[in-house]
């Protein structure tokens, strides 16, 4: 067996944290990552060189000559810090919330103007959250993140910036302190998680608590080594995995913990001149989940995660400012600087101030992305996809998830999917409701998908995902979801095929195989807004835009809607249920969704085809048909009739992939189409009369 890391340099205070590595080159994925417990041995690297001079986190003589100039300048955001500073420069004025960062606003300020003043204050509040850290939140037993580690990161900084006005006294009481805190949160079991913000808070903390320190406490080259061992063994190979494509399944709220990792490079490289910016290009692809998570109307982003109301506060602003910052491609820094000034064109609370003085270019160029970018994005770590109709505000735009529910924070909302058009017509509640009957899926006996997911195999699968010129289609497979921590097995099988008929329609087709025959199935769609039911139809109305549902799969199914409650109390959504009657393991689900504007008062037509055969089910609305196979594969030909005049464009999917099919037309060939390599054939008929139609694989 390989010795521990921490083993083969000088212990951290005696403490050997557990961590996970992977190899992604070796073919490692992501479950394997989060169920290894030892680390490989790293390489023997060499002790890390800090400069000696302060102040070095952020800063260098050269940033500072800038930051002076910003000042003398007078720009906006210094006059925003200097009005905040200020305010709160009297020893007994009380602090806002996040009150430790306030640590910062002060000390940058100090670097700039030079008056102690500033110093003294951060000083102060340093001193204050001294104890308040020791009394309340890092103990042997706890360890709170905002008031944790935020609290040793703006000690850290603190320390740095205003080293020169420090005390001996002063020096060694907050080397002992950080050293003490960081000892400690390197004891939580949550620091052998990588998938967890909490990771990467400490991460960090630990980082600068090495640097400003570095060459007077003996404990800060292993802190140092060993946020460097993380970042190496288990960032980096996260990203690469799971994050590939730039999404984080703990949403645009607490998924903004990752910024810390900009925050460690851009430290590391001003403390020691080493620069790692070529080998996070994760954050590259960041910047293009943010452009297809932003919702057509630019009213907010796609609301995935616990806490998503607050995506835009004092976290999004300084995350993207930090992107920015790392990005090489001008017009990609052109298009974050837009859609900053669409979306947070300032910083929302005073703690954060110092961020956008230090970090953000004033003079940045803004260039609008819209035009050119694509109507399809795929974060394919993840397995979300994201979908527009077209490029202008009143697109219809929709998501599809089918990925692992990996990440701590990410809810249980696997082959979900969401639909906004004027408004939410297909919500994504967001918040804190993760349970996945607050999603667009499924439950069944009333049973969410799996709460944890560390260890297990994965939780869903995107299998397909193909964008075509007026359609996007996605197969996922989510029954490992439904495989309770007690071992019960809900479902065999959970096939979700989603259908975007550009520019309006969503076809959802579902195969589910249940366990138990008895097993409720139950079928959910969310809204901010009523249902009117009607049979097998229901519409809800939000903002500018209706929802018209059209069930046509299972036949004799009930449809109920409910006003959910949170803690005894209700809130604004309600959940439209279609619930299987029959009593059967297998259940196919067959529904057609379009959005529209409010005033629209009633749907297109919606008419299920069912083949000869019995293979395969589809749906013609308007002038388009979608084709399903009812078992999965369609093995073999088939065949149905058409009625009516116009062109009629098919998609069929569940073919085998790349063979060859031939076309009859009431006998006639029509033409012979290859099937894609996700088994799906487009192809147009002209209607006049009756058709008799007839899809057969080229023997």
């Amino acid at each position: 067996m390989k010795a521990p890391f921490c083993a083969k340099v000088r212990l951290i205070a005696g403490i050997c944290t557990v961590v996970m590595v992977v190899s992604v080159a070796a073919g490692v994925g992501v479950h394997e990552l989060l169920a290894q417990e030892e680390p490989a041995a790293p390489a023997a690297a060499g002790e890390v060189k800090v400069r000696k001079d302060h102040p070095r986190i952020w800063v260098t003589p050269e940033k500072l000559a800038e930051l002076k100039a910003r000042a003398a300048a007078n720009t906006p955001e210094w006059q925003e810090l200097k009005q905040v500073v200020d305010r709160y420069l009297d020893p007994k004025s009380a602090l806002p919330e996040g009150d430790y960062a306030f640590v910062a606003n002060f000390g940058l300020v100090y670097l700039v103007t030079g008056d102690v003043k500033y110093s003294d204050r951060s000083i102060q509040v340093m001193k204050e959250n001294a104890v308040r850290i020791a009394d309340d939140r890092v103990t042997p037993t706890r360890c709170d993140i905002h008031t944790g580690s935020r609290g040793i990161v703006f000690t850290a900084v603190g320390y740095d910036w205003n080293y020169g006005r420090l005390t001996p006294q002063d020096r060694a009481f907050f080397v002992e302190k950080m050293n003490g805190w960081t000892d400690i949160a390197l004891k939580k079991g949550w620091l052998g998680f990588p998938a967890h913000n909490y990771y990467y808070d400490f991460l960090i903390s630990e980082a600068l608590v090495g640097l400003a320190t570095a060459h007077e406490n003996d404990k800060a080259p292993d802190y140092l080594a060993d946020a460097r061992r993380r970042f190496e063994t288990t960032t980096l190979p996260l990203l690469a995995s799971y994050g590939k494509g730039g999404y984080w399944g703990e949403g645009l709220y607490y998924g903004s913990c990752l910024k810390y990792v900009l925050e460690y490079a851009e430290a590391l490289k001003t403390a020691t001149g080493e620069d790692l910016n070529d080998r996070l290009s994760y954050f590259d692809e960041q910047v293009e989940v943010f452009k297809h998570a932003t919702l057509p109307d630019f009213s907010g982003v796609y609301p995935s995660g616990d806490w998503t109301g607050s995506w835009g506060g004092d976290n999004a602003r300084p995350w993207l400012v930090l992107i920015q910052n790392h990005l090489k491609d001008p017009q990609k820094k052109e298009h974050v600087e837009w859609w900053l000034q669409k979306m947070i064109p300032k910083v929302r609370h005073s703690y954060a101030m110092w961020t956008d003085f230090l970090e953000h270019d004033p003079e940045q160029k803004a260039t609008a992305y819209v035009d050119g970018m694509l109507t399809d994005y795929l974060a394919e770590g993840a397995g979300l996809l994201f979908a527009r109709s077209d490029r202008t505000t009143e697109a219809v735009w929709v998501s599809f998830q089918a990925g692992d529910k990996v990440t701590d924070h990410q809810h249980r909302d696997q082959n979900s999917f969401s639909i906004y058009h004027k408004g939410w017509q297909a919500r994504e509640p967001g918040s804190w409701w993760s349970w996945t009957s607050f999603h667009n899926t499924i439950t069944i006996d009333g049973k969410n998908q799996v709460e944890g997911n560390r260890t297990r195999n994965p939780d869903a699968r995107l299998v397909r995902y193909e964008p075509g010129p007026d359609y996007t289609y996605a197969l996922g497979e989510a029954s490992q979801a439904y495989l309770l921590e007690d071992g019960t097995r809900l479902l065999d099988k959970f096939e979700r095929e989603f259908v975007f008929l550009k520019p309006r329609h969503v076809v959802v087709f579902d195969r589910i195989q249940a366990a138990n025959p008895n097993s409720a199935k139950n079928w959910h769609l969310q809204s901010a807004s009523p249902f009117d039911i009607n049979a097998n139809r229901a519409t809800t109305t939000t903002g500018g835009g209706r929802l018209f549902l059209t069930g046509l799969l299972p036949q004799g199914s009930r449809m109920t809607q409910e006003q959910r409650t949170v803690e005894a109390k209700p809130v604004a959504n309600w959940t439209l249920t279609v619930q299987s009657t029959a009593v059967q393991s297998s259940e196919l689900f067959l529904t057609v969704l379009e959005a529209t504007d409010a005033a629209a008062q009633a749907p297109a037509a919606a008419e299920r085809i069912d083949t000869t055969e019995g293979k395969a089910v589809g749906v013609r609305v308007g002038d388009r048909l979608v084709f399903f196979g009812k078992a999965g594969e369609i093995d073999g030909s088939i065949s149905y009739t058409l009625n009516g005049a116009g062109r009629c464009r098919h998609l069929v999917i569940d073919l085998k992939p790349g063979r060859e099919y031939k076309v009859r037309d009431n006998a006639k060939p029509l033409g012979t189409f290859a099937a894609s390599k996700h088994g799906t054939l487009v192809f147009e008929v002209k209607l006049g009369g009756t058709h008799a139609l007839e899809i057969a694989p080229v023997e």
